[in-house]
C-alpha cells in the first residue's frame, strides 16, 4: 500500500495518485462485486487524499463512486463524512447541514425543523 505510506508522511498529492493509479486498473464495476474491501478501501482512500490536496472533482468522483456500490450506510460513512467537510471546507455549510440531514434520515431521524 505505498498510497499509505504517502498519506502517512505527509505526501498527500503522491498518495492520490497512486490511489488512482491503482483504481485505473480497477476501472470495471464488476470489482465492486469481486474485491468490494479493496474497491471500498481505494475509493474512500482516494476521496480523503482529494480533499486534502482540494481536489473536488476527484473528489466527487471517488465519493459517488462509494456511495453508488456501498452495502451498508456504515461502508458509506467514509464518504459522507470526507463529503461534508469538503462541503464546508468550500463555504458551503447549508448543503453540508442538507447532506448531513439525509443521511440521518436514513437512520430513521428526522430533523426538518433544523434545515429551514
Amino acid at each position: 500500500w505505498s498510497g499509505r505510506r504517502s498519506m502517512d508522511s505527509a505526501g498527500f498529492e503522491t498518495a492520490l495518485e497512486r490511489f488512482e493509479h491503482g483504481l485505473s486498473f480497477l476501472n470495471d464495476d464488476s470489482y465492486w462485486e469481486t474485491d468490494y474491501e479493496l474497491m471500498l478501501n481505494l475509493t474512500d482512500s482516494a476521496s480523503l487524499a482529494s480533499y486534502i490536496t482540494t481536489k473536488s472533482d476527484a473528489l466527487e468522483h471517488h465519493v459517488n463512486q462509494t456511495l453508488t456500490h456501498a452495502k451498508t450506510i456504515l461502508d458509506m460513512f467514509n464518504a459522507y463524512s470526507v463529503h461534508v467537510r469538503s462541503l464546508c471546507t468550500r463555504g458551503f455549510e447549508s448543503d453540508a447541514i442538507s447532506l448531513v440531514l439525509s443521511v440521518v434520515r436514513v437512520l430513521g431521524e428526522d430533523f426538518e425543523d433544523l434545515n429551514s
